[in-house]
C-alpha cells in the first residue's frame, strides 16, 4: 500500500468502494490503539481484542463520518 496517501483519501477511497485500503490504515494505527487500549484494560489479551472491536467499530462508522477530526 501506498504510504504517501492521506488517511482521509484512503477513507474517501474506502467510502468508494476499495474497501482492501482500510488495512492500510488499520497498518498505520494498529500499535497505537493497541497501547491506548492496554493503558485502559491492563491486559495483553484484552488490548488486542478491544483495539481489533475498535477498528471495527470504526469501519462500520465511515459512512456516517464528517470527515472533520482525525
Amino acid at each position: 500500500m501506498n504510504s504517501q496517501i492521506s488517511d482521509q483519501d484512503i477513507v474517501r477511497n474506502v467510502l468508494s468502494g476499495d474497501t482492501e485500503q482500510y488495512n492500510e490504515l488499520v497498518l498505520r494505527h494498529k500499535d497505537y490503539a493497541y497501547s491506548i487500549a492496554l493503558k485502559i484494560v491492563h491486559n495483553t489479551m484484552d488490548a488486542d481484542e478491544v483495539a481489533h472491536d475498535a477498528f471495527i467499530n470504526a469501519y462500520r462508522s465511515l459512512k456516517p463520518y464528517k470527515q472533520k477530526s482525525k
